[in-house]
């Protein structure tokens, strides 16, 4: 019974996070990002994907809807790099505004370098990431008791640099960003924005929220993934000599901790999505402010202008 309670639990919190993050979109329509967009899709499609499976295999690790887990999966493996690319791409539209120095006559070119980064960060990376995850699985996938499909790696030093290394790093540069960014805005004489506007500083501590939440959760499965050592790569063959089956983790078999913490990451997502919608207000009105506080600043009149162009272009940023 309290498996069950748990597993409506969280079927329940992530179908209200999917719900509540897709409503959200209404407030970016107006001056979108495509970042802030991905970051949209992303964490209401995965908060979905865990509320169906919760519900799902809420009592049982029965096999079934076995093509359903074929998808999620990959789905599940895109996210790991798909969410902190997200992050550190808006950031970088933030600092893009905050220290632009594009002009009018370099729109064009502006707007052709947003859409090639937009597309590598946002789309080409995550499904080569998921296109390349055949590498490192070690059989179809895994069935959890009370949480569902998971994805199957072969635990070793291939595998984390693939899996994981890649999406830290991301992460990881994105804090860094973020306080290069804050500290050459104190030496600019910029610190007005922080003290200024609310917005800016509530979009600053949602993606810090969310990436370092994001380094919790993946310390917590990197944990559950090396708990019992790592294997070494001895060949293709090997890794992949058993691919078809699908290994089952019934509840009564699997130890406590290892569950508890397995319950604990399968929220990462749905959370995060919590920490959007309560943080993020990029809005129309925030670009209002920080256009209002740089334009008392005629050094800084160049941002007035990248601002102009953003609301020209429906996508601010670089």
């Amino acid at each position: 019974m309290a498996a069950f309670a748990g597993s409506v639990a969280l079927a329940t919190g992530a179908f209200v996070s999917a719900l509540l993050v897709l409503l959200h979109i209404r407030t970016f329509w107006t001056l979108p990002t495509a970042a802030t967009l991905c970051l949209i899709v992303w964490l209401a499609a995965v908060s979905f994907v865990v509320g169906v499976d919760a519900l799902v295999w809420s009592q049982s690790v029965e096999v079934k809807l076995e093509v359903w887990c074929d998808i999620v999966t990959r789905l599940q493996v895109g996210a790991n790099l798909a969410l902190p690319a997200t992050w550190f791409r808006q950031w970088m539209i933030i600092h893009g505004i905050i220290f632009g120095t594009d002009n009018r006559a370099l729109a064009k070119a502006k707007m052709r370098r947003r859409a090639f980064l937009d597309f590598s960060f946002l789309i080409l990376f995550p499904v080569l990431y998921m296109a390349l995850f055949h590498i490192i699985q070690r059989h179809r996938f895994n069935l959890i008791e009370t949480l569902g499909c998971r994805a199957s790696t072969f635990a070793s030093i291939p595998e984390f640099f693939f899996m994981w290394f890649i999406p830290i790093l991301l992460a990881l540069g994105t804090v860094c960003f973020i306080g290069v960014s804050l500290v050459q805005m104190l030496r600019l004489g910029k610190k007005i924005l922080l003290t200024s506007s609310s917005q800016v500083m509530r979009y600053t501590i949602m993606i810090l929220a969310q990436v370092l939440w994001f380094l919790l959760i993946v310390s917590l499965y990197i944990f559950l993934d090396y708990q019992h050592g790592l294997h070494p790569w001895v060949s293709w063959d090997e890794v992949h000599s058993d691919f078809s089956r699908i290994e089952t983790f019934p509840r009564s078999s699997t130890p406590p901790l290892t569950l508890r913490l397995s319950h604990f990451v399968s929220w990462g997502v749905p959370v995060a999505g919590y920490i959007f919608v309560l943080l993020s207000q990029p809005t129309a009105e925030l670009w209002k402010q920080v256009t209002g506080v740089f334009r008392r600043s005629p050094a800084d009149q160049q941002f007035s202008n990248d601002i102009e162009l953003a609301s020209r272009f429906g996508n601010p940023g670089v």
